[in-house]
């Protein structure tokens, strides 16, 4: 009895004579036995698929290196006879590309260099593999369905073209495709993340108990933060199973990864480290692995700059009177009250506390939402404030096309984050201004604490000459095309005049009898009167 890893079995002696017959003209089988490949998604481990995508225009480009210890063994009459493929050495080479918030393209080529053998040079002619060769090129993509909370459900596929070597454990004869779903929850600091696919392929007898069908891939990953954006622990538990051999004990594969993720300081690439080894005989599963990947990263593309300033209704004033020039002495603001978290001073929306972010990203820690709150609700009850401007602005760390990404993503954040209170998207812009404008001079962190901030600057009222528009009930969220409710803005009370009265109604008042008071008439009676003369 034989069997290739995976307790394959061949099943006559028929067959057994048939493979030693045709030795010289055949050598192993056109199979792809890979469990570990990249899918160039951000925040997960090397070998698992997740919905996250981090904006449009992002860009991953990455390169994994492994070693792998016997990804193939023969078998005989229950017994293992040594490893076809003693060691193989992958590298698989991909890029992402994000299309938009909700969709990702990617695309990948692994390649290997296998060597060494434990079975008789009988053995290995007929199912042992040694030399290099190309694995089969796949074009895919992520989708991200929807995001409630901390869930996060997304889609994938990949179809992978049979460029692969032949009879080499590394591609297939025939055109394939993989599709699945996939999930993420954070929890705290840390991400697990899920993805389950069925992969098509052809359907073949190998003559042994091993059958080459469609499988079913089910993963599970994890990463723990240590240090935010520095560093993090993976682990991963990648398996396969054939559609119609789940429940055998040789139609199983799987594998257990425990790993790191280091990134450097601008945020611009990541290394993952790590370690593997196999937990079920399936074919692919190793007794171990290692591994090494690079990732270069290019941040989302920048959103568009704000209309130029020209573009801004700007209410003519007339002309002011020229004064004597006097020194004024600029009074303190008063006191922020307790329960006030944000108020209008001269052009500027001030608000008391600045609002935070998770380190190096543009999402708004929760700390920070009530004053989000309090900046929307002065919205809400100034009808006159016709547009601000959400400037973002970084300290000097990081490079300055890193922290102009940074700033104008965060104004981004609070930008949506107001539409999302019900402020409607044409009273405000937004844009960011790096580091180029501190508040503060200085290096020590009380100072570039000071400087990362967020300004909302009012750059158009509106007067009651004009009137004030009335903005839809609803409108469609820019970045998702979901619909969001608007809060029409307070208008303040206008006093109307009485219309100055004519000529002739004025006239009219003063020539009518009637219009005289009573109190006039006792002042006549009371008067005293010229005594007559005798």
């Amino acid at each position: 009895m034989v069997r290739v890893k995976g307790k394959v079995r061949l099943i006559t002696l028929q067959t057994w004579l048939w493979f030693i017959i045709g030795a010289e003209a055949h050598a192993g089988y056109s199979l792809d036995v890979e469990l570990l490949r990249s899918s160039l998604a951000a925040g997960t481990p090397p070998g698992v698929d997740s919905p996250l995508i981090a904006g449009q225009g992002s860009v991953r480009v990455g390169a994994v290196y492994q070693y792998e210890r016997d990804p193939v063994i023969l078998y005989k009459f229950n017994e293992e006879v040594g490893a076809l493929v003693v060691n193989r050495r992958v590298l698989q080479l991909g890029v992402s590309w994000d299309a938009s918030d909700r969709l990702s393209l990617r695309a990948s080529l692994p390649m290997a260099v296998d060597g060494g053998t434990e079975v008789s040079e009988d053995d290995a002619s007929l199912m042992g593999h040694e030399g290099a060769g190309l694995g089969d090129l796949s074009v895919g993509g992520r989708v991200k369905l929807a995001q409630a909370g901390p869930l996060t459900l997304g889609l994938h596929a990949d179809a992978y073209a049979p460029t692969g070597k032949r009879e080499a454990y590394l591609g297939e004869g025939t055109l394939r495709v993989k599709a699945g779903v996939s999930g993420m929850v954070e929890v705290g600091p840390a991400l697990l993340v899920a993805d389950g696919a069925y992969a098509g392929r052809r359907t073949e007898d190998t003559g042994l108990d091993y059958k080459i069908e469609p499988t079913f891939d089910f993963n599970l990953g994890a990463v723990v933060g240590l240090w935010p954006d520095r560093l993090n622990l993976t682990a991963a538990l990648l398996t396969r199973g054939g559609a119609s051999s789940l429940s055998t004990r040789g139609g199983r594969s799987g594998e257990g990864l425990i790993g790191a993720q280091i990134f450097t300081g601008d945020g611009s690439s990541q290394w993952d480290l790590g370690v593997g080894k196999g937990i079920a005989d399936g074919v692919g599963s190793t007794s171990f692995r290692y591994y090494v990947a690079y990732t270069w990263v290019r941040p989302p593309d920048a959103p568009p700059p704000p209309p130029p300033e020209s573009q801004v209704k700007v209410t003519e004033q007339p002309p002011e009177e020229i004064v004597p020039e006097t020194i004024e002495v600029e009074e303190p603001p008063p006191e922020w009250k307790p329960d006030e978290l944000a108020r209008i001073q001269q052009d500027q929306i001030v608000i008391r506390d600045p609002i935070n972010f998770e380190f190096g990203t543009d999402t708004i820690l929760p700390e920070s939402m009530a004053t989000l709150e309090a900046v929307a609700k002065i919205l809400h009850e100034h009808a006159e404030i016709g547009h601000i401007v959400i400037e973002g602005h970084a300290s000097e760390e990081g490079s300055f096309a890193y922290n102009y990404d940074l700033s104008n993503l965060r104004a981004r954040a609070i930008w949506k984050g107001l539409i999302l209170a019900g402020v409607h998207p044409s009273r405000m812009s937004y844009r960011g201004m790096s580091e180029v404008v501190p508040k503060t001079a200085g290096t020590d962190e009380a100072s570039l604490a000071t400087n990362r901030r967020v300004e909302f600057h009012i750059v158009e009222r509106f007067t009651p000459e004009e009137g004030y528009p009335v903005y839809p009930a609803e409108v469609l969220a820019p970045w998702s095309g979901e619909t969001v409710k608007i809060v029409q803005p307070k208008q303040p009370e206008v006093i109307v005049a009485p219309p100055p009265k004519t000529t002739e109604e004025t006239l009219e008042e003063l020539l009518n009898p009637n219009n005289f008071r009573e109190d006039d008439e006792q002042e006549d009676d009371a008067a005293p009167k010229p005594e007559e003369s005798p």
